[in-house]
C-alpha cells in the first residue's frame, strides 16, 4: 500500500557509474576499438520508477526473459556516441540496430536496441551526462540488486517499514540496510559540498558587508564631526537642514559609488576563479551584478543616514562657540 511503482538495479543512478563495457556499433569488427559505455542491469519498471523519459522505442517488458532475443536500451548520450549526428537522427538510427557488447569472458554478445531514454547524471549534478547501456535483469541476472520504490504520495522514508516487512516475508535472514530517499542521495553526492561552500562564502560576504557598513558609518561620522564649524557656518548663513542632510548623504554616496565601481571591476576580473563552484550559473550573471550593487548601495545609504541626520540638527551658535 502506498507504492506507485517499484524496480531494481545493480547500480542506482546516485551510486556513480555502472561497470564500463566496450560496445561495437553495427559494422565494426572485434579488432576495432569500441565505445566505452556504463552498463546497468535493471528491471522493467526502472525508467518509470525514476521518471527517466522514453525518447524512442520502448523500455523492457516481462517478455525480455532468458531465451528471448537479447535486448538493450541506450541513453541519449550513448546513442550519439554510437550513431553520431543530430539527436533525433541518432535516436532513429539506434532504434532497432544490433550492437555488440564485450562480456566478462572477453566475447562479444549481440544486443538489439529497443529503446532510447533520457540522460542521467550518475557522477553528480555538476557532472556531464555519461553514455549508458541498460540491460534487462531477466536476461542478465545479477548477484545483488538495489530496490527502488516510488511512493504514491508523501514521505518516501515512511515506506521503509512496510518494504522491510515485505522483504522479510520472502527471506527473514535478508539484511535490510542503506535506506535513503533519492533527494537525500542527490544531496549527499552533489549538494552538500557546494551548499557548505556557499554557506562559507555567504558568511564571509555577510561579515565583509557588515565591516563595510561599520567603516562607512565611521568615516561619515568622523567627516561630520570634523566639519562642525563649517556646517554651523553654512546653517548660520541660511543653509536649511535638508541642504545639510543632502550634502552629507551625497558625500557618503560618492564614497560608496566609487567603492562599488572598483568592486565591480575586480569582480569581473576575478569571476572565473569561482566558476568551478557554480552550477548552471554563469560567473558573469547579469542579475547578480545588478542586484548586489543595488543592495550594497541601499545598505550604505542607511549607514549614511544617521550621521547625516545628526549633522542636520547641529545648532549653528553652539557649533561656532565650541570652535
Amino acid at each position: 500500500p502506498g507504492v506507485a511503482s517499484v524496480a531494481a538495479a545493480n547500480f542506482p543512478p546516485t551510486r556513480g557509474q555502472g561497470i564500463g563495457v566496450s560496445v561495437l556499433r553495427p559494422g565494426q569488427s572485434e579488432e576495432e576499438e569500441g565505445q566505452t559505455l556504463s552498463q546497468r542491469v535493471v528491471t522493467e519498471d526502472y525508467f518509470r520508477t525514476l521518471g527517466i523519459e522514453l525518447l524512442a522505442g520502448r523500455t523492457f517488458h516481462s517478455s525480455d526473459a532468458a531465451g528471448a532475443s537479447a535486448v538493450a536500451v541506450l541513453n541519449r548520450e550513448a546513442a550519439q556516441r554510437l550513431f553520431p549526428g543530430a539527436e533525433s537522427a541518432a535516436e532513429s538510427r539506434a532504434l532497432g540496430a544490433e550492437i555488440r557488447m564485450k562480456g566478462f569472458s572477453g566475447r562479444y554478445t549481440p544486443l538489439q536496441v529497443v529503446g532510447v531514454v533520457g540522460n542521467t547524471r550518475p557522477l553528480g549534478l555538476e557532472s556531464s551526462a555519461q553514455p549508458e547501456v541498460y540491460l534487462a535483469y531477466r536476461q542478465n541476472p545479477w548477484s545483488y540488486m538495489n530496490i527502488l520504490v516510488r511512493p504514491a504520495s508523501g514521505d518516501p522514508q515512511a515506506l521503509a517499514p512496510s518494504v522491510r516487512a515485505a522483504l522479510w516475508e520472502i527471506d527473514a535472514q535478508r539484511p535490510f540496510f542503506g535506506v535513503s530517499s533519492l533527494a537525500d542521495s542527490i544531496d549527499l553526492i552533489s549538494v552538500a559540498t557546494p551548499r557548505f561552500r556557499a554557506w562559507l562564502l555567504g558568511s564571509f560576504s555577510a561579515v565583509a558587508t557588515l565591516l563595510a557598513i561599520i567603516g562607512l558609518y565611521g568615516v561619515i561620522s568622523y567627516w561630520v564631526g570634523s566639519r562642525r564649524r563649517e556646517l554651523g557656518t553654512r546653517m548660520a548663513l541660511g543653509a536649511a537642514r535638508r541642504d545639510i542632510l543632502g550634502m552629507v548623504l551625497r558625500q557618503g554616496l560618492a564614497t560608496t559609488l566609487s567603492g562599488l565601481a572598483a568592486g565591480l571591476l575586480l569582480a569581473l576580473g576575478l569571476a572565473r576563479l569561482i566558476s568551478s563552484l557554480l552550477f548552471q550559473i554563469s560567473p558573469f550573471d547579469p542579475l547578480t551584478y545588478l542586484t548586489v550593487p543595488l543592495l550594497l548601495a541601499a545598505v550604505a545609504l542607511l549607514a549614511c543616514y544617521l550621521p547625516a541626520r545628526r549633522a542636520a540638527r547641529v545648532d549653528p551658535a553652539h557649533a561656532l562657540r565650541s570652535e
